[in-house]
Parts: C-alpha cells; sequence; structure tokens
C-alpha cells in the first residue's frame, strides 16, 4: 500500500522547480526547431539565427546581415532563467519585467512557427482565437500574458499582451511554405516595441539536437573543476570552420608537424577560388595520446556549400583548455577535457590551435548523445 502511495504522489508531483527547464517534450512530433532569418528594416538587415527545444529552451542570435561580425547579440532561454549577451561583454540575467518581455517574445514566436500547435486556443465570439502564455511552459504556472491570432484568408497575425493587456509585439505571416511534410512560415511582417521589420526564414529544421549548456552564455557553464586559468575548462560555443583535412606522418614531433602545416599551405593556398583565403592558425586534430595525426587547413572565412575536398562544420559546443608552451599538449590535459564532459555529452574528435609557442587551445568538441 504504501508503495503504491508513494508511486502515485510521484507521478502527481511537477517534473521540475521553476525556474529550472521542465523535461524536454515534443510538440506536434518535434523535438524544436533551429532556423535563420534575414530581418530586413530601414536602414540595414539582420541575421536572426534561432534554436528552439521544447517545451522551454531557446537561444536566439542577432548579427549584422553583411560584412564583419564585430557585434552580436544573443539571447538564451533555460526554463524561466533569461540571459543576455553581447559579444566582449559579460552575461546579463534578466529578472522582472525585462525578462517578461523575452519570455514574450520567444512564445510569440513559437507560436507563429507551429500554430496552432503548442498552444491551447480558445475561439472568440469576433473570430480570433486566444491562448495563455506561461513563464513556466512545460507545467503552465505564472502567467505572462495572452496570444491573440486572427485569420485573414492564408495572412495569420498573432499578437502578444502582458498581464496588464498591454500590446508587446505583433507579426504577420505573409507567406508559407512546405517543409518535411509541414507548413511553416516564410515571411513575416514583424512589429514591435524595438521597431517593425519585414523577416524572411531563409533555412529551417526540426532535426536539432543540442545540449543544455547550449541554453547558457559561456561565462555560466560550469564544467570541469580547474580554478586557475591553466586548469581550467572553459565550455564555449565553437564557431563554424571549414577545412581541408591532410594525414601527417606518424610520430610526428610538434616541431616538424609545424613546419608540415606551412609546407601544406603553401601548397594549397594556390588552389583556393578567387576570395578565399587558409587561416594563419596551424590547426591539428589529435589521437588519444595527445599527438598529431591530422593537419586542418581551415579556411578564414566559413563557406557553405565548401568547396570540393573541403568540409564545414557548422557551430557547435566544445571544451577548452588554453595551455602554454607545446610540451603541455598532453595525455593528462585530454583526460581532464573528458572528465569534464556533461553526463548527457559525448566526445568529438580533439584538436588543437597554435597561436603562438606560449598561447595553444586544445579543444574538444562535445555533442549530445
Amino acid at each position: 500500500m504504501l508503495a503504491a502511495l508513494l508511486l502515485a504522489l510521484a507521478q502527481e508531483a511537477p517534473p521540475h522547480e521553476p525556474p529550472a527547464p521542465g523535461p524536454r517534450r515534443a510538440l506536434a512530433g518535434l523535438a524544436g526547431l533551429h532556423l535563420v532569418a534575414r530581418q530586413d528594416f530601414a536602414p540595414g538587415a539582420n541575421r536572426l539565427t534561432a534554436t528552439y527545444v521544447f517545451p522551454d529552451r531557446a537561444r536566439w542570435s542577432l548579427e549584422p546581415y553583411e560584412g564583419p561580425v564585430l557585434k552580436r547579440e544573443l539571447v538564451f532561454r533555460h526554463g524561466e532563467v533569461v540571459h543576455r549577451l553581447t559579444s566582449g561583454t559579460s552575461s546579463v540575467c534578466l529578472a522582472e519585467a525585462d525578462r517578461d518581455h523575452v519570455l514574450l517574445q520567444m512564445e510569440l514566436r513559437r507560436a507563429a512557427l507551429l500554430f496552432p500547435d503548442g498552444f491551447t486556443w480558445r475561439a472568440q465570439a469576433d473570430g480570433t482565437e486566444l491562448a495563455d502564455v506561461h513563464a513556466d511552459a512545460c507545467c503552465l504556472r505564472r502567467a505572462l500574458g495572452t496570444l491573440r491570432a486572427r485569420h485573414d484568408g492564408e495572412r495569420l497575425t498573432l499578437e502578444v499582451r502582458d498581464r496588464a493587456d498591454e500590446l508587446k509585439e505583433s507579426l504577420t505571416i505573409t507567406a508559407w511554405q512546405e517543409l518535411e511534410g509541414r507548413r511553416f512560415p516564410r515571411e513575416l511582417d514583424v512589429r514591435g516595441v524595438n521597431g517593425d521589420f519585414h523577416e524572411t526564414i531563409e533555412s529551417l529544421t526540426t532535426r536539432v539536437h543540442y545540449l543544455d549548456l547550449a541554453f547558457l552564455p559561456g561565462d555560466r557553464r560550469r564544467v570541469g573543476t580547474g580554478t586557475t586559468l591553466e586548469t581550467r575548462v572553459v565550455a564555449l560555443d565553437l564557431v563554424p570552420m571549414t577545412y581541408l583535412e591532410r594525414p601527417l606522418p606518424a610520430g610526428l614531433a610538434w616541431e616538424a608537424a609545424l613546419a608540415r602545416a606551412r609546407e601544406l599551405a603553401a601548397e594549397v593556398t594556390p588552389t583556393l577560388a578567387a576570395g578565399l583565403a587558409l587561416d594563419p592558425v596551424p590547426t591539428f586534430e589529435l589521437d588519444s595520446e595527445a599527438r598529431p595525426v591530422r593537419c586542418l587547413l581551415r579556411l578564414a572565412r566559413v563557406a557553405d556549400p565548401a568547396p570540393e575536398g573541403f568540409t564545414t562544420h557548422g557551430e557547435r559546443l566544445g571544451l577548452l583548455r588554453s595551455l602554454k608552451g607545446l610540451a603541455r599538449i598532453r595525455t593528462e590535459e585530454l583526460t581532464q577535457l573528458a572528465e569534464a564532459l556533461p553526463r548527457d555529452a559525448q566526445a568529438g574528435r580533439p584538436y588543437v590551435r597554435v597561436h603562438a609557442p606560449e598561447r595553444i587551445e586544445l579543444v574538444l568538441p562535445i555533442a549530445p548523445r
């Protein structure tokens, strides 16, 4: 009898304690979404990269659509916790009205991407539909406001209002696209407190696999046990890269490996198409004994699609150690990175970037199991 009672209580208990995120749960059969969109406004354009893992993990990245990326704005949602990060600065944990405003914006976008799935809509006498928005999107706790949907032929307008019924943002889907057997927005007109713009979704996929670390800014990710610059493991977003692999002779010493990297770069550079150049920082893939086994000839800028023979990796998570001196590239350092792996992660192939003899980055890419 006691065992049955405990089981019943466990089943009735909430699956998590806010503000932490709840269990991942598919919506409309989808684990999440990842999209890249162009936002056109006077006098320029931004690129929005948005990732959702349902129901309550999200991250947005905004950067100039063209030209050098001098500044990037990122917003992270991890349950009810929201952080904002501007490149080159420390992250800020948003609170109260600022946090709730971001959550309302993110939920409006989630509603538009999945409509009518993901929310419980109620038909109104005027032909519109209403749905409630909660800070805890998993267990529907702490009401934030409401969503309102209105159809006009193929056009769909969605708006989000706060608890005081103040309009925070609206968007109108003006064109649709069929992807992976489902209809998604293609073009949207957005009106918000930060201005109006036209948005075109350039790519969208439902095949998403992200660790929870991806929904926290880099300076909030806690991994490993090191406390000094020489022992600390940092979890960071690895920038996309396009590279060409070239094997190295077995047992090559580090000075010889650097010389061989220079030779390979000299051979490959004349074969590159106009406008392409190699990254000057030597990069080497390592074996389990921390020995160089492949030279990775990276392009200075990511190319998608990659040139023939090259491979492009998108942005992904990685663990990093800063080392002083080639002699510090050892199995002990690889072991420390492996020991810092989150429980839900698996390791990729480790590599090093030799910026200078005393400035070396040891990197272990990681991905969900």
